[in-house]
């Protein structure tokens, strides 16, 4: 009796592990993005191959170096490893780190 009421309690966790994964699968290409950071605008190029997000380029941004290289540092290679913009903020760039991630979603957007 017990088993039988287990059963639809796993199908309904396996449908939502399956469901929550960072497995979307994006056109290849190069898609571009903008959004508004602290001091300006930052540009983005998004590459995706086989499927997957492959490589993010900052092409122009007006936000201070230092901050901006904690981006580069440790969100951009996040976003890349998940496949996804749906990443966490870097603390200390917490309004650039929005925009790059804004700017990388409405590419990912495009390649959908």
């Amino acid at each position: 009796m017990k088993i039988k009421a287990l059963i639809p309690v796993a199908v309904l966790t396996a449908t939502l592990l399956v469901s929550c994964g960072g497995s979307d699968k994006y056109k290849d290409g190069t898609y571009k993005g903008t959004s508004d950071g602290l001091k300006g605008p930052i540009e983005v190029e998004v590459k995706v191959a086989d499927g997957k997000l492959s490589d993010i380029v900052i092409l122009d941004n007006k936000e201070t170096e230092t901050i901006f290289e904690s981006i580069k540092e440790y969100l951009i290679p996040d976003m890349i490893k998940k496949n996804t913009s749906d990443v966490e903020t870097v603390s200390g760039a917490t309004t650039s780190s929005k925009a790059v991630i804004k700017a990388v979603g409405s590419a990912l957007e495009e390649a959908k």
